[in-house]
């Protein structure tokens, strides 16, 4: 073993201008990792008439006004029943769709799918007539999904409120109100905006970069190790008698690190 261990030493000694080589794949993960996007940042703005009610739970007697929406949108990310419609809209909407999802527990998914609400999803109001619904985190194709979702839910909460407002005006004044339009109507206002952010390093990054600076030392060290093998010598006396099956009565120092004053 120890014979092996001088042999990496001595070429390690002799070739150390090839150790920059294990630096290099690292290098070029990194470079490759600044030019792909770190986080994605996608807003999808929804035109709010004035008046918006939702109803968003299984009840069709509880309206929740556009204030309380706001100021606690809770009530539209985590409602249980949102939380069981929305892990069903991720297993079938192929653009989402990850493979390891269906090898995990529902357990498993259900946390994962409330971490990535919690902390990418928010819900703001602008200009006093748009909600703004916006994802910043790592994955596109979930952010997308995230927002249709909700920007669905959003509009159908608001068709059911308003069809509620219409037929109880309508038990009140005993008219049918049929042809009104309903109030509080919540619409699409502009397409979804997506931009994007790059960064060099990140600590997502750590592991991977580590991962390839090992396996590159491994790599560099064994050819290194290789080169020197492929180039019998003699390393020590005791290896010098040994292969001339002969007595060493002595032996010389190595006269170029001796210096002569």
């Amino acid at each position: 073993m120890l014979f092996h261990l001088r042999i990496l030493v001595h070429a390690i000694m002799q070739r150390k201008k090839y150790l920059a080589l294990i630096l290099l794949p690292p290098f070029i993960f990194l470079v490759v990792q600044a030019f792909i996007p770190h986080r994605y940042h996608m807003t999808q703005d929804l035109a709010v008439e004035e008046g918006a009610m939702f109803v968003l739970g299984q009840n069709p007697l509880e309206t929740v006004r556009l204030e309380s929406l706001v100021q606690r949108p809770e009530i539209l990310f985590t409602d249980t029943l949102a939380l069981m419609d929305l892990r069903n809209h991720l297993l079938i909407t192929e653009a989402a769709h990850r493979p390891e999802w269906s090898e995990w527990l529902p357990s498993t998914f259900a946390v994962f799918v409330q971490r990535a609400i919690y902390e990418n999803l928010s819900l703001t109001m602008k200009d006093g007539h748009t909600l703004s619904l916006e994802y910043h985190g790592p994955d596109r194709d979930l952010g997308a999904a995230l927002i249709n979702f909700y920007s669905q839910r959003l509009m159908a909460g608001a068709r059911r409120a308003a069809e509620r407002s219409l037929v109880q005006l309508t038990l009140e004044t005993g008219e049918p109100l049929g042809g009104r339009s309903a109030l509080g109507k919540v619409y699409v206002e502009a397409p979804m905006q997506v931009s994007t952010s790059r960064v060099l390093y990140s600590r997502e990054r750590a592991g991977p970069a580590l991962w390839t600076l090992g396996v590159s030392t491994v790599i560099v060290l064994s050819f290194m190790c290789l080169a020197q093998y492929r180039r019998p010598r003699l390393y020590s006396v005791r290896q010098a008698s040994r292969c001339l099956d002969a007595r060493v009565l002595g032996s010389f120092p190595d006269l170029n690190k001796i210096k002569f004053h």
